[in-house]
């Protein structure tokens, strides 16, 4: 492969990861799916560079933001067929999930115990409805002001904060020995 390709194809994914992410975070009802949906938008992307050059491409984010758009649409209308064809199973809670989260204290123990601690909370997350999800992947993973967020998800600020701080007063209570859920 040529290393402009390469090159080319690295830029416009620092670019426009965050924007595609948010893109997909807002359309999808399961964010499960969300890093499939979105390797897989790069993916196509980096095969449409690889087949037909960097000439090809006119508006790169332009470009992303279509194959997201398809991607999404993809994933509904299979979700669909295999709704009629078989019921879905939900995913067990033992399976283990990585979260991305980079942690720099010199202290292996205290980092482990802050990573668990991290995986614990979206593991409670996760059983909150899919617009409190989405609200908190927005937000803290993909550091989008509260108002952005609202934009997103088509909801209004207020709402948006409503559901934020009730959740965290929730997980609050979750982890200083309070009530579960």
């Amino acid at each position: 492969m040529d290393e402009l390709i390469y090159t080319f194809f690295n830029a416009a994914y620092d670019k426009n990861y965050r924007k595609v992410m948010a893109f997909v975070v807002a359309k999808c009802s399961d964010v499960g799916y969300v890093e499939d949906i979105v390797q897989e938008v790069f993916t196509d992307f980096f095969g449409i560079l690889a087949k037909k050059g960097i000439s090809h491409i006119k508006n790169e984010h332009a470009l992303l933001m279509k194959i997201a758009k398809i991607r999404v649409y993809k994933y509904y209308s299979l979700k669909t067929r295999l709704r009629n064809l078989v019921p879905l199973i939900k995913k067990s809670e033992e399976g283990e999930e990585s979260e991305n989260f980079e942690f720099e204290y010199g202290d292996v123990e205290e980092s482990y115990i802050n990573s668990y601690t991290v995986k614990e909370v979206w593991r409670q997350i996760r059983q909150y409805p899919a617009d409190v999800q989405k609200i908190f992947v927005l937000h803290f993973n993909l550091d989008k002001p509260l108002k952005e967020v609202a934009e997103l998800l088509s909801m209004t600020e207020s709402n948006v904060k409503h559901k934020l701080y009730r959740t965290i007063e929730k997980l609050r209570k979750v982890y200083s020995g309070g009530e579960v859920r």
